[in-house]
């Protein structure tokens, strides 16, 4: 099955990844993987894969191959604005933990080894409609394809702006060895300098921990690392220690809208961060990414019909198919981030600290 022009995906992450994968599967002759970057590369990336993100990984049989190079997560310690703090265990695990380049380079492997035509390296400049679909004018040539998919993260500098709303959210990550920490167990702090957002610590597999922020992006570079510091000596001054920090501090953007712009024009699709798709309440990108690219190769499949592909059923599959998948979550996910901006969150925060709220946390946890 498949168009007389090649199907081109534009960036490796997971959204790219799953999307060029399950194209090749579903019977697509030429799929191209573009991904600007030498591979493999390192990523920002907190590395977190929820319930969500798992049972998409489980249903696809790719969940056995994380696990035993991934860290289990069994308990939250959650600080709330007062500095109190709660820690609350789940019977189940609630995430695992695996740094985002390996997470990437595994569904990156499996696209290839499906018959994705992996191009590292490779910029892609623009994106152009064309008669039979557009043209990707990439940094190696121009490509004619029959539908592309962008899926190249928020500042993508493909993706027009009204597109997806915007909303950018600034985070910055840096690792730590011979940290003192639960390795089984993740911080989230709500400190007032971040709200609505948060910091966090994520033990990783090789034994040191991932820690990070997510804050508004309200200025230059600076203001980040001014901001980094305050968290690491009002948080983690304690264990600092003989720590020592694992290479830079690494930054990037989030796109967090809480809500779904359009997705698609003709034969262009977005995904994943590239159409905003990124939850506010918790900057989680990774199982909406993998959903989302699982659902644009649907949608070209389903439009390619011998060797032709419509936009006309491209457009209203795929924007329809969005909607209806993500759009009520980010509706909450941005209630929770304008909560969150008020007088009320630190006070309800609070509630963290009670050993009933626990109990419930625990409950919930286990089912989510």
């Amino acid at each position: 099955m498949g168009s007389d022009l090649p199907l081109c995906v534009i960036g490796a992450g997971p959204a790219g990844a799953t999307a060029a994968r399950m194209l090749a599967e579903r019977g697509c002759r030429c799929v191209k993987l573009f991904e600007k970057k030498a591979w493999p590369r390192p990523k920002t990336c907190a590395g977190g894969l929820g319930p969500r993100a798992r049972q998409w990984l489980s249903r696809q049989g790719l969940l056995a191959a994380l696990e035993n190079s991934s860290v289990k997560i069994r308990s939250l310690r959650f600080t709330a604005p007062s500095g109190k703090s709660a820690r609350l265990v789940s019977p189940a695990d609630m995430a695992l933990v695996l740094p985002g380049d390996r997470f990437d380079a595994l569904l990156v492997e499996r696209a290839v080894r499906a018959g994705v035509d992996f191009r590292p390296s490779t910029r892609v400049l623009s994106v152009k409609p064309a008669k039979n679909g557009a043209v990707v004018a990439t940094s190696a040539g121009d490509v004619e394809a029959a539908a592309v998919v962008v899926a190249a993260g928020a500042l993508d500098g493909l993706s027009p702006q009204h597109h997806a709303p915007q909303n950018l959210v600034a985070s910055i990550m840096a690792r730590y060895a011979d940290f003192p920490h639960n390795p089984c167990e993740m911080e989230m702090i709500y400190s007032p300098r971040l709200l609505p957002y948060y910091a966090w610590l994520f033990p990783e597999p090789d034994g040191c921990v991932n820690i990070g922020f997510m804050a508004m992006d309200r200025g230059p570079a600076a203001s980040l690392h001014e901001t980094f510091d305050y968290i690491l000596d009002r948080y983690f001054s304690s264990r600092l220690g003989q720590a020592r920090q694992a290479g830079g501090r690494r930054g990037a953007p989030l796109r967090c809208g809480g809500g779904i712009g359009r997705v698609v024009d003709g034969c262009v699709l977005r995904a994943g961060e590239s159409a905003g798709l990124v939850n506010c309440t918790t900057g989680e990108g990774i199982a909406y990414a993998l959903e989302s690219g699982e659902l644009a190769a649907a949608a070209i499949a389903k439009a390619i019909t011998g060797t032709r592909l419509s936009a006309e059923a491209l457009a209203g599959g795929y924007q329809r198919s969005i909607g209806r998948r993500f759009a009520a979550t980010l509706r909450v996910s941005a209630l929770f981030r304008s909560f969150a901006s008020g007088p009320l969150f630190p006070a309800a925060a609070g509630i963290g600290t009670l050993p009933l709220f626990q109990k419930l946390s625990a409950f919930v946890l286990a089912k989510v």
